[in-house]
């Protein structure tokens, strides 16, 4: 019917009969398409973000973020927050935990926070506050979506584990970035070794100096008009 079509991530049969294909989280071609645009350079950064100041550089980790994105239907919020709980409290980090209105575990987590006998924790799953708590903290433990996109944005070194088979196709979230990925099908996030590597990633300065200044380079806030001027 002549009726143009723009998608956003999009790998199924529909994605090459579009006019334009964003697939702005996948830094790999997946799938043939002419039409299909690949990668971070057409993430645009959501506008509670707009204002949002990049963090600096702090040589002491003071705080942390950890979120799993709306639903976490695997409950890595909970699960991470006990393994790195230890070490929160002997270095004295102050956690924050995000989640979204469709988290399931909310009543089990707030538990959680309330019998572990450490202060120095808060909890929201409200939305549009994310930007404002990325403010002020040093490092972040997350999904593989779209909030590695927000960390880079601010600068944010970050361990990030996948949800599910899809999130592990998300390129971006690697070393050469900034973050320190860990594959769905990876057990190390309920490992000996997760800890250990938590453990090096909030005292090695070096180490998170050198994945900071990897992620500087990055800024998604002029994204936006480049998408609005393809579209028009």
């Amino acid at each position: 019917n002549n009726i143009k079509v723009i998608n956003f991530e999009d790998l199924g049969t529909g994605a090459p009969l579009t006019n334009y294909t964003i697939n702005e989280l996948y830094d790999t071609r997946l799938i043939p398409g002419k039409n299909i645009l690949w990668g971070h350079k057409y993430f645009f950064i959501r506008d509670e973000f707009n204002d949002a100041k990049p963090r600096k550089f702090n040589s002491k980790v003071n705080s942390i973020l950890i979120t799993f994105g709306g639903t976490d239907p695997s409950n890595y919020t909970q699960l991470i927050f006990k393994k790195i709980l230890p070490n929160c409290m002997k270095y004295k980090i102050y956690i924050y935990i995000v989640t979204g209105p469709g988290y399931l575990f909310k009543e089990a987590l707030q538990d959680e926070i309330k019998n572990c006998q450490y202060k120095n924790v808060e909890y929201t799953f409200q939305t549009g506050v994310i930007s404002s708590i990325m403010e002020k903290v040093d490092v972040a433990i997350s999904s593989k979506g779209r909030t590695v996109y927000e960390l880079a944005h601010m600068n944010i070194p970050s361990l990030v584990i996948a949800h599910h088979e899809r999130e592990n196709n998300h390129q971006f979230a690697c070393q050469e970035n900034g973050f320190i990925p860990f594959n769905q099908d990876q057990k190390h996030h309920s490992s000996i070794e997760f800890k250990q590597i938590f453990k090096k990633f909030i005292l090695d300065t070096n180490y998170r100096k050198h994945m900071f200044h990897r992620m500087t380079k990055f800024s998604f806030a002029n994204n936006l008009d480049k998408i609005k001027k393809m579209i028009n």
